[in-house]
């Protein structure tokens, strides 16, 4: 007679320990595949009929020389001048790729003054400009990494001490933006931005023309309905 005999073989708490982690491993990779897979698929909406939210900021810090008769005795004065500006927009996609609406911004001044070598003053101003803004996107919605160009006018209050007056505020920016998803990008744009204040009271004549190279990083957020 023959026998068979059935041996129970138990596998050892390492190999089960080897599976489950190989198996986690192959979940983690599928699943990082497929995010990175989605961001580099993902369609930007630049379609007509999208909502367009979002912003930009800016960081500027600058010296200043004035010259005039009436500074004794050198005739000289000079400022240190910091401004932080926060620019908020909406926006609305009238056709694929162009966009349009209403932008506003907030600039915070401060100016420290020396005059003949010692302090004189420092002078902190809050203003806020308003107006519109219009933007074009040169590659197709495929493309998450895209380049646009966008241009903007604002009207808003100038300040001189007790002085008020008019400012306005022309830009125009280039850069790339790249989209996270379908529906948030960053952008890094630089361009020239002109910008001119003028007062006129009885007792003050002034103005002030402000142009040159601006650098902005700005978040958009895109909605489609």
């Amino acid at each position: 007679m023959i026998n068979f005999n059935i041996v129970h073989i138990h596998s050892p708490p390492l190999f089960t320990n080897f599976t489950t982690k190989t198996i986690f491993m192959k979940k983690t990779s599928c699943l990082f595949f497929a995010l990175f897979y989605f961001s580099i698929c993902c369609k930007a909406q630049l379609d007509k009929g999208t909502w367009l939210v979002g912003g930009n900021g800016s960081f500027n810090s600058s010296k200043k020389t004035f010259t005039a008769d009436y500074i004794l005795p050198s005739g000289v004065a000079y400022y240190q001048i910091t401004s932080v500006k926060l620019s908020p927009n909406i926006g609305y996609f009238f056709t694929d790729k162009f966009a349009g609406g209403v932008k506003v911004s907030l600039d915070w001044f401060k100016q420290i003054q020396n005059i003949n070598g010692i302090g004189g003053g420092v002078n902190n101003n809050l203003t806020i400009d308003y107006g519109l803004f219009s933007r074009y996107y040169f590659l197709n919605r495929d493309n998450q990494l895209n380049f646009l160009i966008d241009g903007a006018y604002q009207i808003g209050n100038a300040r001189l001490g007790n002085y008020k007056g008019e400012r306005k505020n022309y830009m125009i920016m280039v850069g790339p933006a790249i989209f996270f998803n379908s529906s948030v990008s960053i952008e890094f744009l630089s361009g020239y931005i002109y910008q001119s204040e003028k007062i006129r009271d009885n007792a003050l004549t002034y103005d002030d023309i402000k142009k040159g190279f601006q650098f902005n990083i700005g978040l958009q957020i895109h909605l489609k309905k």
